[in-house]
């Protein structure tokens, strides 16, 4: 009589795994014995404001984000150390900062006259970045070789993503 081979078991042992072919349970090691990394939440507010929400960072320490004021009006800020400083584009109703790289510079956008542009801030100028055939502009991030991306609407009010070299 011809019996069919048996396929070969695997020869290894799964760690945690009982020998006792009847339980066949997976033992678990608790989760207090594993490690875990430690975080820790630091909690940023800018002084006067009513609200505030930190969208970007770097890694030298930056946080960029925008705040509220008591007015209702909305601002960017930049913090460096212990230090804020609201970045507001001359004439804009409204700034928001969303993104900054490790050389400082920040993006974000700007609302006035009913439009709304993308920016990039250098430490001194505001720069307006609008792609072509845009209506509503906004710059997300800029990585450290000055490359930024975001998002704009065009005139049939279609969304697009765009990367600016």
């Amino acid at each position: 009589m011809f019996r069919r081979p048996r396929p070969a078991r695997a020869l290894c042992r799964v760690p945690g795994r009982t020998s006792d072919r009847a339980s066949r349970k997976l033992k678990l090691d608790p989760l207090e014995d594993r490690t875990v990394p430690a975080y820790a939440f630091t909690t940023i507010d800018v002084p006067g404001a009513t609200q505030t929400e930190a969208i970007g960072n770097n890694n030298v320490g930056q946080v960029v984000g925008n705040y509220w004021a008591a007015n209702g009006a909305v601002h960017g800020f930049l913090k460096s150390g212990n230090t804020f400083s609201t970045l507001d584009v001359a004439g804009a109703e409204q700034t928001g900062a969303y993104g900054i790289n490790d050389l400082g510079q920040i993006v974000g956008y700007y609302y006035g006259a009913g439009e709304t542009h993308g920016f990039v801030f250098d430490g001194s100028t505001f720069t307006t970045i609008d792609p072509p055939g845009s209506t509503l502009t906004y710059a997300y991030k800029i990585n450290n070789l000055g490359e930024i991306v975001g998002q704009y609407h065009d005139a049939s009010g279609a969304d697009h993503g765009f990367v600016l070299h």
